[in-house]
C-alpha cells in the first residue's frame, strides 16, 4: 500500500491571521509589561515629588516661626497668621507651638491628620530668663 498525498490541505497554514498569531501574543505581552513598568515608574516619581513638596513646604512654615531662634509665646498668634501663607501657597494645613497642657505634638496633630511632625531647639522667652526649648511645627496635606 502507497501512501498518497492529500490535495485538499495545505500543510502548516493556518491562515493569514493564525500563522502570526504566535507573534501577536508575545508582541501584546510585551507591550503590557512594558507599559505597567513605566505607569509604575511614573507613579514612584509623582509620589517623591510629592513627599519633596511636602517637606518644602514645612520648612517655609518653620522658617516663620523659628528664623531668629527666638520665640516669643505672646508673638505665636501674629507667627500663626503670618505662616498661613506659605501654608496655602503648598496646599498644607499646620499647628504649631511649645509643649505644654495647650500643645501636646503627638496628641494633638494625629487628631488633626497633621501626619508630619519636626521639632526645633529654639531659645523661649520667659519673663525671668531666656531658656533653650523645643518647638514643634506640624504638617498635614489639606484634603
Amino acid at each position: 500500500m502507497t501512501r498518497t498525498k492529500n490535495q485538499n490541505h495545505k500543510r502548516g497554514f493556518i491562515g493569514p491571521i493564525g500563522d502570526d498569531l504566535p507573534s501577536i501574543i508575545a508582541i501584546m505581552l510585551a507591550l503590557t509589561l512594558f507599559f505597567s513598568g513605566l505607569s509604575f515608574a511614573l507613579d514612584a516619581y509623582n509620589q517623591k515629588v510629592n513627599s519633596i513638596r511636602i517637606f518644602k513646604g514645612s520648612l517655609e512654615i518653620a522658617k516663620v516661626f523659628v528664623s531668629d531662634g527666638l520665640v516669643i509665646q505672646d508673638e505665636l498668634g501674629a507667627l500663626k497668621e503670618t505662616a498661613k501663607f506659605p501654608a496655602a501657597t503648598y496646599g498644607l494645613n499646620f499647628d504649631a507651638g511649645f509643649p505644654s497642657a495647650d500643645f501636646s505634638p503627638q496628641a494633638d496633630c494625629s487628631g488633626q491628620d497633621l501626619n508630619y511632625i519636626y521639632s526645633y531647639l529654639v531659645t523661649r522667652e520667659t519673663p525671668q530668663s531666656l531658656i533653650p526649648d523645643i518647638f514643634y511645627v506640624c504638617v498635614g496635606v489639606k484634603k
